[in-house]
């Protein structure tokens, strides 16, 4: 299946991230003042010139009107922050989408889910995530949208529970993997598959599906993923080559049934279905 070409000026703004190093924080800093609420633009700077106290784990910059997202220091949180929010890297580039049903895997701490409830206010949202301290971050900052709905658990291509297999890294790089490859893992997670999630939504189908699962891509696209597929309008998935070799393979021999179109993000592939239900 081929990308739809990247638009002109998208192309242009490529190549000066690859020719001036500096372009992308200017670019980024702008888009701050531009897009975020008067004093989430003030929150955003505090973080960018270092004027959050060292002493605290956590801050918060708003995105809304009593709308405070909470952030920890010294991780990649503010830059998922970024991606999603400023340069709106789960954007689907499509006119008049209004999904009712979206489930975001791989949530991490809520940034796509808020981005969507905020975009897409009539949405039911299904947010899951398998990291337990993303989790309680998840859940704290969802807690402002009552069509976010939060649930710790793996993505997987069964029902039941999967081993945690990097426990000590990042947390935004959490792996899962079957308990028969890991029967004696310290620590395992709840695992549902896309058709447990799509039984949740009123029409048996997932207009717009999130997928970050590092990895898991493999197991979510194995034989059978073409019965739930073609009851999914939309993907945006970031895939996982990098930590495992498969994943694009596995995502593309799924979706190559399907007449689509593919677009492509700074960080995301996204797949728009014109054959499902």
């Amino acid at each position: 299946m081929a990308l739809v070409p990247r638009p002109f000026w998208r192309k242009v703004r490529c190549k000066l991230i690859e020719n001036i190093p500096s372009f992308q924080h200017v670019e980024i800093g702008l888009l701050g003042l531009l897009k975020l609420p008067f004093r989430g633009k003030f929150d955003y700077l505090r973080c960018k010139w270092g004027l959050i106290p060292k002493s605290a784990p956590y801050f918060h910059i708003r995105v809304g009107p009593n709308k405070p997202f909470r952030l920890r220091r010294n991780t990649t949180d503010v830059k998922i922050f970024e991606q999603i929010f400023l340069q709106e890297d789960c954007r689907v580039p499509i006119s008049n989408f209004k999904p009712r049903m979206i489930v975001d895997g791989g949530a991490h701490i809520g940034c796509t889910s808020v981005y969507f409830a905020q975009k897409y206010p009539d949405s039911q949202i299904i947010a899951v995530e398998a990291a337990r301290e993303n989790f309680e971050l998840l859940r704290h900052n969802a807690s402002g949208f009552p069509n976010i709905e939060v649930i710790h658990a793996a993505i997987f291509d069964t029902n039941g529970f999967v081993a945690l297999e990097n426990p000590k890294d990042d947390a935004w790089g959490f792996r899962v993997q079957a308990l028969k490859i890991a029967p004696a893992a310290e620590e395992r997670i709840p695992s549902l598959t896309i058709e447990n999630l799509m039984r949740r939504s009123p029409n048996d189908c997932i207009d717009l599906l999130k997928l970050d699962i590092e990895g898991a891509e493999i197991e979510v696209f194995s034989i059978g993923a073409e019965k739930w597929l073609e009851k999914v309008k939309v993907i945006v998935i970031e895939l996982h080559d990098r930590v495992r070799n498969g994943c694009s393979p596995a995502f593309e021999s799924a979706v190559s049934k399907f007449p689509a179109e593919m677009f492509r993000t700074s960080n995301n592939l996204v797949w728009v279905n014109h054959g499902g239900k």
